[in-house]
């Protein structure tokens, strides 16, 4: 999706459902590995939360949330000036069959 744009890669994240995406996209060239990510946007924390014992989220602590979002982006999507030059590319998640699923439809179409 991204081929083609004269984007430097220091300044594009990129996030997935599946940790397998991940991991293939962190081997292309199109942004820099720490911007790549696995996030749901509807139900992870777009921000970190602190609980009430700490003033910033504690990977420690099980009472504070850290985004997956990395803190970079986080700081972009607080900044209203930043923000206003944000784009984001939303492609719904395509659900990848199993092989076991592959070999289902092909018992159907066999015995159709």
């Amino acid at each position: 999706m991204l081929k083609g744009l004269n984007i430097e890669p220091a300044r594009i994240y990129a996030s997935t459902l599946f940790d397998q995406d991940v991991a293939e996209m962190k081997t292309s060239a199109i942004t820099l590995p720490k911007h790549i990510f696995q996030f749901d946007f509807l139900n992870d924390e777009f921000f970190d939360k602190p609980c009430p014992k700490h003033a910033k989220a504690d990977s420690k602590c099980p009472h504070c949330v850290e985004s997956k979002l990395p803190k970079p982006l986080q700081e972009i999507l607080k900044d209203d000036e930043k923000r206003k030059k944000l784009i984001i590319f939303i492609i719904h998640p395509m659900r990848k069959p199993s092989q076991r699923h592959k070999q289902q439809i092909q018992v159907k179409i066999k015995t159709a």
